[in-house]
């Protein structure tokens, strides 16, 4: 039985993970949408658009500033034209407010107000309205030293994804290795069955 159990709420957490659409840059210095809601198991994907945008995690104290611990970095996506063919994404391992902004040097984004915040506290002064005043006031847009990604996955832009609460689809091709709820939820539902099945074998 204690297998069975844990079997079955491991496919409910996959089942109910969702993958949320992020766009970069396509209506101009904005991340569309850029004050969202995600539960743990969650993914963040980031889809880039003209010209050339980052995504960099921050503290709420220093925007336009890489994050002084952990976070994550896309690097740059260039793209000439409609959406980029490969997208970032980070796993939400936590409801902790997750803050990210641009870091485009030229027209300085961050500075522009192209700032995003995922689970801001509504009962706090940290919103995303405050953490983007102050990133309106900044002057310096910086990129973390590394130069290299790090803290997510750059991946092939999947067909289709969610954006914010609603479904929506993405004119990307279909040629994906991202490894989502959709796409996990049939292995993981046979790995459950085996689970039960080792588990009635076992008290037989």
């Amino acid at each position: 039985m204690l297998f069975t159990s844990l079997a079955v709420a491991t496919l409910s957490a996959v089942a109910s993970a969702k993958t949320i659409r992020i766009d970069v840059g396509q209506s101009g210095l904005t991340f569309t949408p850029n004050d969202i809601k995600a539960s743990v198991g969650d993914i963040l994907e980031f889809h880039y658009h003209p010209k050339n945008h980052s995504v960099v995690a921050a503290d709420f104290a220093t925007p336009c500033r890489p994050k002084a611990e952990g976070g994550f970095y896309s690097g740059f996506f260039p793209t000439a034209s409609g959406e980029n063919e490969n997208v970032f994404q980070v796993e939400v391992n936590n409801t902790t407010p997750i803050w990210f902004y641009c870091s485009q040097t030229v027209l300085n984004h961050c500075g522009a107000g192209m700032v995003g915040v995922v689970n801001a506290n509504t009962s706090s002064t940290k919103t995303f309205e405050t953490f983007q005043a102050a990133a309106k006031k900044v002057t310096t847009n910086e990129s973390p030293s590394t130069g290299n990604s790090f803290g997510g996955k750059i991946l092939a832009a999947p067909s289709s994804t969610t954006s914010g609460s609603a479904s929506a689809t993405s004119g990307a091709p279909a040629s994906a290795s991202t490894t989502n709820a959709a796409a996990t939820l049939g292995s993981v539902s046979g790995m459950a069955m085996a689970v039960v099945g080792a588990a009635v074998a076992f008290a037989i």
